[in-house]
């Protein structure tokens, strides 16, 4: 189980400040492992995330989304030569926050070097997306880094897509579920 504290997002449209919430380990935006949840805990962390993106969603309706994770880093580890963005680097930059693709170059650094790397990472950004890194690269970097190590959450099997479906069939789809899941779980871990 891992805790996640958030701080109330700048400006009165995000609502009142979300409590410390615990976040199941398969729910978590840095959880580089996939199981799928399965116990009362999960379901109400996951109606919690799901309630945040609503109040995103609702903001964003009557244009006073606001941008909360402005001054906010994001590290994005791409192996050379990979230059699309991926679902939460949108998410992360609508919400104000910067973005960088960080190359790692050829040949790839061993996950022996990740531990260096991850320290480094740390103290430049707010939070670094490691979806396309190896797994234990992943976990050597979610180890050292001292800040949220997103793993695969614009995978198709990552939980997240489930929430966003969960929220498409509670709501009625606007085809941004997805968009507003990640900037509600941006916003919990980076702010």
């Amino acid at each position: 189980m891992i805790a996640v504290k958030g701080r109330a997002a700048r400006g009165p449209t995000l609502g009142d400040p979300m409590p410390v919430m615990p976040v199941p380990s398969t729910l978590s935006p840095f959880s580089v492992g996939r199981a799928s949840p399965d116990t009362g805990e999960a379901a109400v962390a996951a109606q919690r995330w799901l309630a945040a993106a609503e109040r995103l969603r609702a903001a964003f309706r009557i244009g006073a989304a606001g941008h909360p994770l402005v001054g906010k880093n994001l590290a994005v580890l791409q192996p050379s030569g990979a230059t699309e963005a991926s679902p939460l680097q949108c998410a992360a930059t609508d919400l104000g926050a910067r973005v960088a693709q960080v190359r790692l170059g050829e040949p790839p650094p061993t996950a022996a070097d990740f531990a260096h790397i991850a320290r480094m990472l740390g103290r430049f950004y707010d939070a670094i997306d490691a979806s396309r890194l190896p797994q234990d690269a992943a976990a050597e970097l979610q180890k050292h880094a001292g800040v949220p190590v997103y793993r695969g959450l614009g995978d198709g099997d990552h939980p997240v897509r489930a929430l966003a479906a969960h929220m498409a069939r509670q709501a009625g789809s606007d085809g941004d579920d997805l968009r507003f899941v990640l900037q509600a779980l941006l916003v919990r871990t980076m702010t």
